[in-house]
This record gives C-alpha cells, structure tokens and sequence, in this order.
C-alpha cells in the first residue's frame, strides 16, 4: 500500500526523527507539506485508512478540519487527542485554552471530552465509533485514541463556520430531488415550485437567489460554489 504523510510546520523543528526514520528504512513514504484544511482539494483522493494522530486539539475550528477529514477517508479513522477527564460524559463540550494555559502551547486551543470526541465524529459523518484506549495524562487530561468507519450515507449539509454548502456530498442528493420531480432537459416539463423548495429544505436556506442559483446549477450539472 502507499502511505502519504502531510504536515504544514516544515519551517519548525520536530521532523528530524521522521526524516531520519524515512532514510534509515529506505521509506517510499510521500511527505507533503500540506495543511489540512487543502488537502481534500489538492489530494483529489481518499485513503483506506486516515491516521490523525495528535493534531485535534491543535485547531481552531474542529469541527471543520472533521469535515476534510470526513472527505479524506475512504473507510477507516483512527484519531488519537488530548482529552479532558469527566466524571459526566452525558453531555458533550470541550474547554477553550486562549492563551499558553495548557502545556505553555500557545496552539493547544480545545480539549473536549470523551462525549464531544464522539458526538464531534458522528457530526461530521462517523459511524461505529469505539474508544480504542486512553491514558493518563496529568490529573485533568487524557490521551484518548478512537476508532471509527466513515458513513458512506451521511450527507452533510452546510459548513456554518465558512457559510459553504458542501457540494462534493451534497450534489448527487440535489440530483436526486430534480430527477424526482421529473426534470429531464427541458424547462416545459420543471415543477419549478416543488423543485425550489425540496433544494431549500435540504439545504437548510431562506435564501430564495441562493436556492435558484443551485436549481440552476443542477439542471446544467455543474458544480457551483457560493456563499450562504
């Protein structure tokens, strides 16, 4: 199999042991020096397995790196996190680190809960998520590693952080609701109504130009991208 490794700090210290390692083993690794939040739209490929070890924590917007991670696995996700200990795991949340507060890391932002980790990975299209192991790390934290299969039938709808309705997932369900309403290839034959308003419900919009402009979009198979 081929292994492709991506990280976007190549200009901080911290690689040498990989690099040392790659030339020992006469590795065929691929290293990109990628950020994450690219990598879907440069990589233009999924992978069996998706190892993201170490980096959820280091993000300021979880839950949208989830989402290219979502779009980054083809089957399976091991992801590995710092984790806050709780005695209540009822509830999901994650707490915030503003500054240098945890581990004087001025790029560790948010440490959830075991119950955020999951409810964070069924939200961005995770299934059959299982608690691997976890660890001890100080009195407040753990190290958590999870296991988890992409659902193939998860069809998210809007990115609400960028405002951007996610096509690559959307797009062969706003087919589905034009071949449904028997739109072929010409306007006589549109139920523009029902058609209009099956889009705005799936996509979760008031926006009635918004809503035309993927209608049209649709009948032209063409992907399109705009804002909410």
């Amino acid at each position: 199999g081929k292994v492709t490794a991506i990280d976007n700090n190549l200009h901080n210290l911290g690689h040498e042991s990989f690099f040392v390692a790659k030339k020992l083993y006469n590795s065929q690794v691929d290293f990109l020096d990628l950020d994450l939040f690219d990598a879907p739209q440069v990589l233009h490929k999924q992978f069996d397995v998706v190892l993201f070890l170490g980096v959820l924590y280091h993000l300021k917007n979880p839950f949208l790196a989830m989402e290219k991670v979502y779009q980054l696995t083809k089957d399976l996700l091991i992801l590995e996190t710092h984790c806050s200990k709780s005695k209540d795991e009822s509830t999901p949340w994650a707490r915030f680190f503003p500054g240098k507060e945890l581990e004087k890391d001025p790029t560790n932002w948010w440490v959830p809960n075991v119950a955020c980790v999951k409810a964070l990975l069924s939200a961005t299209g995770f299934k059959d998520i299982e608690v691997v192991s976890s660890y001890d790390d100080g009195p407040e934290f753990c190290r958590l590693i999870v296991r988890a299969r992409k659902d193939h039938s998860f069809v998210p709808i809007t990115n609400q952080t960028e405002g951007h309705v996610n096509y690559e997932n959307n797009s062969s369900e706003l087919e589905n609701i034009v071949d449904d309403n028997e739109i072929i290839s010409d306007y006589a034959s549109i139920d523009v109504d029902k058609c209009e308003y099956s889009i705005q419900e799936l996509l979760g919009t008031e926006d009635e130009e918004f809503v035309r402009s993927v209608y049209r979009s649709i009948l032209k198979r063409e992907p399109i991208e705009s804002e909410l």
